[in-house]
């Protein structure tokens, strides 16, 4: 499970992304999906885990938009 703050379809602007949230202190990843580059945050491997930080960091982050991508196994 990938907590998302973005999805981009161009590379460029992923990476943009990135330099903004490395700035305020994250690490984030670009993981390509579905023709999509998304700009993950964090990763779960319990959707329980998952949900907890998500609804954490909607309530106290400045990312209010970030979402929940659910990832099969076999396709990591």
């Amino acid at each position: 499970y990938y907590l998302v703050a973005g999805s981009f379809k161009k590379y460029e602007n992923a990476q943009e992304f990135v330099g903004q949230l490395a700035k305020k202190g994250y690490s984030p990843e670009i993981l390509e999906k579905d023709n999509l580059f998304r700009v993950t945050i964090q990763t779960y491997d319990k959707k329980e885990d998952a949900l907890v930080k998500l609804y954490q960091m909607r309530d106290t982050s400045q990312l209010k938009s970030i979402w929940l991508l659910s990832v099969r196994e076999k396709d990591r």
